[in-house]
């Protein structure tokens, strides 16, 4: 319901007179003719970094609050031009619905609101960023880290723990097991083969002693029909020195001619038949 020019005078003075007691310092009347002119001062109620601020600036209409009043921001701070724009244009749409009743803090509180949306904006932007900056510090920090370490492993070589030393030795125990295992079969394999086998060739005493058989040799593992000649037996344990030097001497003795004084042998002869003539 619009007033007449009456009441529209009256008003206009009655918010006049409330304005500066609501907004105090925030309050600055700029010129009250022609046309009454004031400006107030717009921040969010936390006074954090980045602080986006203005002072919308109303100029009354000769006929307000029956008309829409003249509205511009000044000495805007840390706000885009584009958010300014659209704030300024969403005041304008409220001072439309408002028309026909005194809307100056019903705007002012609007624009707060939207400079309160903002710094909230503005300090999660902040939060993330610093937070992303603590993610790529930690990250290369890592990275620095593990280069040191790797560094430092290729010249001293990893330290070795009581954990590390425990699956180490399990590991190399169950390896040298295994191996073990494996020449034993092989060593069985070979010597059964050498043993009992009827096709292969009987080996003598000596020769057994010889490739080390007859000291691992069990006496179970012996074919029924097995037997050590007493030579053989007699030479093992004997070793290759004795050997050949009886193998020299043997030698020497086939090679060397006894000389036989055969007078000895005529004069026994020739004394046995005196005997029988007689």
């Amino acid at each position: 319901k619009k007033s007449s020019m009456a009441d529209v005078n009256e008003e206009q003075a009655m918010e006049l007179e409330a304005l500066p007691a609501i907004y105090m310092d925030d309050f600055e009347m700029v010129s009250e003719t022609p046309q009454k002119n004031f400006r107030i001062y717009i921040r969010p109620s936390e006074d954090q970094e980045p602080l986006p601020s203005l002072k919308l600036v109303f100029t009354y209409t000769a006929e307000y609050p029956n008309t829409v009043p003249l509205l511009e921001l000044f000495e805007v701070n840390a706000i885009a031009e584009d958010e300014s724009n659209e704030l300024l244009e969403k005041l304008k749409t409220e001072a439309e619905a408002n028309i026909g009743t005194a809307m100056v803090f019903t705007l002012v509180q609007s624009a707060k609101d939207t400079i309160e949306a903002l710094q909230d904006k503005r300090l999660k932007e902040a939060e993330n960023r610093k937070k992303q900056k603590e993610v790529e510090e930690a990250e290369k920090a890592k990275k620095t880290i593990e280069l040191s370490e790797e560094k430092r492993i290729k010249i001293i070589g990893a330290p070795v723990t009581v954990e590390a030393f425990t699956k180490w030795k399990q590991k190399f125990d169950e390896e040298v097991r295994i191996k073990r295992e494996k020449e034993r079969e092989k060593e069985k394999g070979s010597k059964a083969s050498i043993i009992s086998s009827d096709n292969s060739e009987r080996l003598s005493g000596k020769q057994m002693w010889e490739r080390q058989l007859v000291q691992e040799v069990e006496e179970e593992d012996l074919p029924e029909d097995f037997v050590i000649s007493s030579s053989s037996a007699a030479r093992i344990g004997r070793d290759d020195d004795e050997e050949e030097e009886e193998e020299e001497e043997g030698d020497e003795t086939k090679g060397s001619k006894v000389e036989i004084d055969e007078s000895l042998f005529t004069e026994e002869l020739e004394g046995d038949l005196d005997i029988e003539e007689d």
